[in-house]
């Protein structure tokens, strides 16, 4: 790398963690006031409630990603023109380009990082705010455990104790319904079910291996398995059934909070589960959206780069250029963002392909910025 490049980088790292450090200080903030109330209402520790915090901030980090990259490379190129630095690199015959190059460069490693980030700390750090919050804030009992694809469930009355574990588990967003009124597609269906029940003093009681478990007519009904009860005299009664109904103390209800969000499942987990929900015959439009939205978003940062360095290179230079460039660009980074928003929403619901909603955003914006950099004859 040439004296020159090096130096371009090191002005435009400079800016660019100044700008990073704000945003994600803001974020903060943010999110501070946001939970506040809630966390006084529950008399949640100061400590533990900076650490409900703390949990929140690595995803809040792809968040900000990409508007550091389109201000600092706007900022960056902004300051090089009023400096005169630009136009003395102009006048030795080399391109904006070679300037562009580094500031590319950064952008690109910074849409690596957000992918990598996204796929390995965020989704961890989102599991863990969202339990935090539930147990200590919300104080839900903590019911559920995740280990690799495993799915365990565990809850308590007078009677004992029930355990469930799931090979394959979703719930369809069907909040604000009774589980009475809940419609055939809107209802939870576990498959490879294991269900073990012990009383209050840990003695077993019974155990229900099943193909599928569902939500029918306001009963639970089990399909194609076995099931071993515990006599009083000490011996154990086994039968095989096709289809039989048994009592649970859990609604369906119960079972909304169990599944894994989106934001708490990287790319790879995320299409694992879309591949064994289509076995399993799911509709799963909606999730395979999120999915090459992960990859799309993940090029915020290098999309959101290349235009502001076209958009800066073709700035007047004036009193208020600066300022109203900054203006401007933080106006293209919300349009940006709320065409990918709406994107993915079209996506989602089917009304675009979900590869054309996800990608869509990025393909006008890159193909906007390459077209100004052309007409800037680079």
């Amino acid at each position: 790398m040439s004296i020159l490049s090096r130096h371009i980088l090191r002005e435009h790292l400079k800016v660019l963690l100044w700008i990073l450090v704000i945003l994600w200080l803001l974020c903060f903030l943010f999110e501070f006031v946001e939970r506040w109330d809630d966390l006084l209402e529950a008399n949640v520790p100061p400590s533990l409630g900076f650490q409900i915090l703390l949990f929140r901030m690595p995803q809040y980090l792809t968040y900000v990603l990409p508007v550091s990259a389109l201000l600092s490379s706007f900022i960056t190129v902004g300051l090089l023109r009023r400096s005169r630095e630009l136009t003395a690199i102009r006048a030795s015959g080399i391109s904006d380009l070679f300037v562009s190059r580094p500031l590319l460069f950064t952008a690109g490693a910074l849409s690596l990082l957000s992918f990598f980030w996204a796929e390995s700390l965020a989704p961890a750090a989102n599991r863990r705010a969202s339990d935090l919050w539930e147990v200590e804030v919300e104080k839900k009992p903590q019911r559920r455990l995740f280990i690799q694809n495993e799915i365990w469930f565990r809850t308590t009355t007078q009677e004992g104790t029930t355990f469930y574990h799931f090979g394959f588990l979703k719930v369809p967003p069907a909040k604000g319904y009774p589980s009475s009124s809940l419609r055939k597609d809107q209802s939870p269906v576990m498959r490879d079910v294991m269900i073990l029940r012990v009383s209050r003093d840990f003695r077993w009681m019974e155990r229900i291996d099943a193909q599928e478990m569902r939500w029918e007519d306001g009963n639970w009904v089990f399909r194609n398995g076995v099931r071993w009860t515990s006599l009083s005299g000490g011996g154990v009664q086994i039968k095989a059934f096709q289809t039989e109904v048994f009592p649970l103390p859990d609604r369906p209800e119960d079972f909304q909070w169990v599944t894994r969000d989106v934001e708490e499942m990287g790319f790879f987990a995320l299409r694992r589960y879309i591949r064994r929900a289509k076995e399993e015959g799911y509709d799963m439009t909606a999730h395979q959206a999120e999915l090459h939205f992960k990859v799309a978003s993940a090029l915020f940062s290098l999309i959101a780069g290349l235009f502001a360095i076209a958009l800066a290179l073709r700035m007047p230079l004036k009193a208020g250029g600066l300022v109203m460039g900054v203006t401007l660009s933080m106006a293209v980074g919300v349009l940006y963002y709320l065409l990918m928003a709406t994107g993915l929403a079209l996506g989602r619901s089917g009304a675009l392909p979900a590869l054309v909603g996800a990608w869509g955003g990025n393909i006008l914006f890159g193909a906007a910025g390459l077209w100004l950099l052309v007409r800037k004859g680079l």
